[in-house]
């Protein structure tokens, strides 16, 4: 039973999203639970937002517009909340969508479980695959349970209030803090700790990844500290509880997040730093006791006498760290195809062929190719699978180049390949692979993520071997290394797209791959540590060729 008399309301914070608004209000008037009110608060958008939400209103008597100042998505929420009158309320980003049972699905599992104050479900990356909820069938978890999860290996499901069913009544008007960025981190734990949470395992919330979203902006100290305060808040409200271990999880996670503050104050020049590693001093000292991972707990004693030493150790740590293979939870057997230094002639065929065969790809794009071949950049922007990184303008040795030549580089590109698709590039691959501490830092400072890749198929230098080359090295959650500008390029694809699809392996793009990425750090690849050993013969075996290939002197 689906419960139709109950009254859902639907809160949907729209800012600046005319691209994607009628895929995310179509699914919402297509649930097969029909007794739904929709507040649609459209947050200052300078775009068309504002009068395609008044279109839908005028057509759709279950929709209501409300029209405000841009305030950010906490505020938007709370005017939903305030305004809200049905016994059950659920959040929606304006540029996702629902499976058409979404509603139904939750509102029964909550029914059934008259205790539980929440229903949730997982969700479905778009490009991408589903994430694992870790369960198979629907499961009751208390709220020890359910901060658990929160604070270990799901907490990106958790986090989220979006994919959730709330009763109004654990609901305030003014429970999201307004003017922040990373909102959800202070406030979906304490509705998880108010009542026991249903979890339904399956995707019904499609998530889509774009790279102008909130997330996906570029770095700026104000973001990173609203996410330092989030963590903190959590460090509070979790030790009051007596949930000591969610407490020291999220305490590491603060130390993290500060520490990396630091560094980028530092690498980019700019104030504060000194401020900052007094708070870390302070922060590190006000946590003790509480139960941490080994590697924090050491870290954090040492910033207490030593914050410098200790931001120092944590840096050294995680840039070695950030350059090993990690595995991403829900993930299947995967593998991520790069292709580099386009648009060329072969692309438009290569990009019709990968469709054809279902298989998505992760272009870098050089920013003066593209201004030469804009329509085959829209040609990538607008194909579905299909993603777009930056590779720098002109394609030089970044090593060569100084602080402001590099932000040039990164910055031309991305503001060529944005101005003929009207989406900002995130991901980015340094040209040749060549990348140093300076260069990850002015990444970092500008929004992208540093993409390597960890199967080199070397067709620039051996066409007709490279097919065989990925197929004898390429593993689960392996980035290949091709370019769309080599003449073979498009019938190595053909030979290695249907053999990888025989292994049983799913081709994505890297951010699908990967998941969530930080600014500034450096990625390989996404497997498990079996993996590694594998990966390492086979750079070995690259470096001794190299050395044979070099004429002697």
């Amino acid at each position: 039973m689906t419960h139709p008399d109950d009254l859902v309301t639907v809160v949907i914070p729209a800012h600046d999203v005319a691209d994607y608004l009628d895929d995310c209000l179509e699914s919402v008037v297509a649930q097969t639970h029909e007794h739904l009110e929709v507040i649609l608060v459209d947050d200052g958008s300078t775009d068309a937002t504002g009068s395609l939400c008044d279109a839908w209103a005028a057509r759709e008597p279950r929709i209501r517009v409300i029209h405000q100042e841009n305030h950010g998505p906490g505020h938007a929420r709370n005017v939903g909340i305030a305004l809200a009158t049905g016994t059950l309320v659920t959040f929606l980003d304006s540029d996702d969508w629902w499976d058409r049972t979404f509603v139904a699905t939750l509102v029964r599992a909550i029914h059934d479980h008259p205790g539980a104050g929440t229903a949730m479900c997982s969700f479905e990356r778009v490009p991408g695959s589903a994430y694992d909820a870790g369960a198979t069938t629907t499961t009751v978890l208390t709220p020890q349970e359910a901060v658990s999860a929160f604070a270990g290996r799901h907490h990106s499901l958790y986090v989220i209030p979006c994919a959730k069913l709330f009763r109004r009544e654990i609901l305030s008007p003014d429970i999201f803090p307004v003017g922040i960025v990373a909102e959800d981190a202070y406030v979906t734990h304490r509705l998880l700790m108010a009542a026991p949470v249903v979890l339904v395992p399956e995707p019904l919330y499609l998530y889509r990844q774009r790279p102008n979203s909130i997330m996906s902006r570029p770095f700026t100290v104000a973001q990173q500290l609203d996410e330092i305060g989030g963590s903190e808040q959590q460090v509070r409200d979790f030790t009051q509880a007596g949930l000591l271990r969610a407490a020291g999880w999220s305490a590491d996670q603060a130390f993290r997040k500060r520490a990396r503050l630091i560094a980028a104050l530092r690498s980019t020049g700019q104030a504060g730093t000194a401020e900052q590693y007094a708070a870390l001093a302070l922060q590190s000292r006000s946590t003790k006791g509480l139960p941490r991972r080994a590697s924090f707990r050491a870290l954090s004693a040492l910033a207490g006498v030593s914050p410098r030493l200790a931001v120092a150790t944590f840096s050294t740590f995680t840039s070695w760290a950030a350059t090993q293979p990690r595995p991403v939870p829900g993930s299947r057997k995967r593998i991520a195809l790069t292709f580099d230094d386009g648009p060329a002639a072969a692309t438009p065929d290569l990009v019709r062929y990968l469709v054809k065969q279902s298989a998505g790809a992760t272009f870098f794009l050089r920013g003066d190719r593209s201004e030469s071949e804009p329509d085959t950049v829209r040609l990538l922007h607008g194909t579905a699978g299909m993603e777009i990184g930056t590779h720098s303008h002109t394609h030089p040795d970044l090593h060569r180049v100084d602080a402001g030549g590099i932000r040039d580089e990164l910055r031309r590109s991305a503001a060529a390949i944005e101005s003929i698709t009207g989406t900002r590039p995130v991901l980015f691959r340094p040209p040749m692979g060549h990348r140093s501490r300076m260069i990850d830092a002015i990444a970092g400072e500008l929004g992208h993520p540093v993409i390597l890749w960890s199967v080199n198929s070397m067709d620039f230098k051996a066409p007709g071997a490279a097919a065989a080359q990925v197929l004898a090295n390429a593993h689960d959650g392996d980035i290949v290394l091709l370019h769309d500008t080599s003449t073979a390029t498009l019938a190595t694809t053909t030979t290695i797209v249907p053999a990888l699809h025989r292994r049983g392996f799913e081709l994505v793009t890297v951010s699908a791959l990967l998941g969530d990425l930080s600014p500034g750090r450096v990625y390989r690849g996404a497997t498990t540590p079996r993996v590694r050993f594998r990966r390492w013969r086979h750079l070995q075996r690259l470096r001794v060729a190299r050395r044979v290939s070099r004429p002697r002197r």
